[in-house]
């Protein structure tokens, strides 16, 4: 586990390599009339985003798209969150950097490479949610190339069975036009397919060993939805490029009716 500073604070700092590459990057053309749509790269072959527990505590994750990559490992407890990683710009072309960014509920900061890695280290002691966007982009022209992916590593504070050798959320595209998923925590596994170019066939297939239900949502909006106990349940829905697949398990709450709690999510781009 790496070392928290003393004392721990919630404002995130910026590297001084980072700072000097930002200062350094050209600014933004003006484009009144751009005439043509973006070069706005999807996902094809070799894009994956992933994050695994490797036992109680320490955990890693990785974010792997053309010309950028982000990597890095963390420690969790219920009182703190720790994470320290690279995010790399893999292309020689001057005018293209990797930006990370990583938020959360008390805020985010932005990562800049540019022509090779740039190290960032966070130390969270209200440790919660965290979206991770890596964006490759032309810095003086995005309509030239942009490139985005991202990443959800879900709190552990109020649910320490999530901190156990394997538990975790992966996907990756194998194709242009398919992507494969898989969350796995106590108590289920969700695994599924994303088929489809500008709308995806998703269908994902829960196997549980309590009462469990997965939800497919697109843009927040509920696309799909199936729930099982001890048992094998499926759920299909069509969405349009970036989704998310919800595992939740479902206890009773007042009244008796069921509720979905302890959730994981796994956001496909």
């Amino acid at each position: 586990m790496p070392t928290p500073p003393s004392p721990w604070r919630r404002r995130l700092a910026v590297t001084a390599a980072a700072l000097a590459l930002a200062a350094a990057l050209p600014a933004p053309a003006a484009l009144a009339d751009p005439g043509t749509p973006p070069n706005i790269v999807h996902p094809n072959v070799g894009w994956s985003g992933s994050w695994e527990f490797q036992d109680g505590n320490n955990w890693s994750y990785s974010l792997v798209m053309p010309m950028g990559t982000v990597t890095g490992t963390g420690y969790d407890d219920s009182s703190v969150r720790v994470f320290a990683g690279t995010v790399t710009d893999t292309t020689p072309d001057p005018n293209i950097c990797a930006y990370l960014t990583f938020a959360e509920a008390g805020g985010a900061q932005t990562y800049i490479a540019c022509d090779g890695s740039v190290p960032f280290y966070q130390v969270d002691p209200t440790p919660t949610e965290y979206t991770f966007t890596l964006h490759v982009r032309d810095v003086s022209d995005d309509y030239h190339y942009s490139a985005m992916s991202k990443l959800v590593v879900p709190s552990t504070k109020y649910h320490t069975a999530l901190r156990a050798d394997g538990v975790g959320a992966k996907w990756q595209w194998v194709s242009a036009t398919t992507a494969e998923f898989k969350i796995v925590r106590p108590s289920a596994v969700v695994t599924g397919t994303a088929v489809g170019y500008g709308s995806r066939a998703v269908t994902a297939i829960t196997y549980a060993f309590t009462c469990a239900r997965t939800t497919v949502l697109d843009d927040d909006t509920l696309k799909g939805q199936s729930e099982t106990c001890n048992n094998t349940t499926v759920a299909s829905a069509t969405t349009h490029h970036e989704f998310e697949v919800r595992s939740c398990l479902v206890e009773s709450v007042l009244g008796g009716r069921p509720g979905a709690t302890k959730c994981v999510p796994l956001l496909v781009r």
